[in-house]
């Protein structure tokens, strides 16, 4: 059986603007935390993504479950109850209640996050993959009202907007980044953002400047290698591109990146 999918998120947060002074040497060795995971399909196995984070010295993952296979929040929290030390329990927004923009939905997100049971709101898609269906308007109120019940639960928030349209065999970005930026970023001061996928694929200046300006965000490094024969070995070949790209960094730096700002963001020293 397939593990779940993951794309092994680190979170970048004000601390990583810093200049990497005094870097390590080789891959970083210690411990991974996962703040972007996901049960997708039927063939997801809870017990094969324990040992794949064994295997890799990964301790902790946030799960949000998607609708494909018939996944529900109700089977995060009883996976986070097998393993509760490792298992970081999500609200799950990619889920046809928020496709398909229900009334409903976000009563029940508000009820979910006002519980207890749940550390994280996502993944909430506004625009999905490089250029995908919109999910909701980068200015939507529905955004700012996700942004409330982050704020008023204390839970960290995690996006999905990558603003792109097909140009000739590539893409080009749409003014939706500026727009989310602008309508909903600066609307949630109060919330604790993680804008996934390099904060919607910025180039490294463009991050910076978003970490100066939002001491409330934080960009999740996450992305999803796919590899031409399969796609279960994912985990651990971004594993390892993580661990040398962490090996660039001074070591304080790169525990920041690969774990603490994590425990951070969940409550946990």
């Amino acid at each position: 059986m397939k593990p779940a999918l993951f794309f092994v998120a680190l979170l970048a947060g004000a601390l990583f603007i810093e200049q990497p002074a005094l870097a390590q040497s080789g891959k970083y060795s210690g411990v991974i935390s996962d703040g972007h995971g996901h049960f997708k399909g039927r063939d997801a196995n809870p017990d094969g993504t324990i040992a794949a984070m064994d295997r890799n010295n990964i301790d902790k993952v946030v799960i949000w479950v998607k609708q494909q296979g018939g996944w529900k929040d109700k089977d995060t929290l009883a996976f986070h109850a097998k393993y509760p030390d490792r298992v970081v329990s999500g609200v799950a927004f990619q889920q046809k209640g928020w496709s398909e923009q229900r009334l409903e939905f976000l009563r029940e997100v508000r009820q979910k996050a006002a519980s207890g049971k749940f550390k994280w709101l996502g993944e909430v898609s506004v625009r999905g993959k490089i250029g995908g269906k919109l999910h909701s308007p980068p200015d939507s109120p529905r955004l700012r009202q996700v942004l409330g019940i982050a704020a008023e639960s204390g839970l960290p928030v995690t996006f999905h907007h990558n603003p792109y349209r097909r140009h000739a065999k590539s893409f080009e970005r749409t003014g939706e980044y500026e727009t989310f930026i602008e309508a909903t970023l600066a609307y949630g001061t109060d919330a604790t953002i993680v804008w996934a996928h390099w904060c919607g694929l910025s180039n490294p200046e463009e991050a910076r400047m978003l970490l100066k300006r939002f001491a409330n965000l934080h960009c999740d490094l996450a992305w999803l290698y796919k590899s031409q024969d399969s796609f279960p070995n994912s985990l651990i070949d971004d594993e390892n591109r993580f661990r040398t790209a962490l090996g660039g960094l001074r070591p304080k730096t790169a525990r920041l990146v690969a774990t603490e700002n994590f425990h951070r963001l969940i409550g946990v020293k």
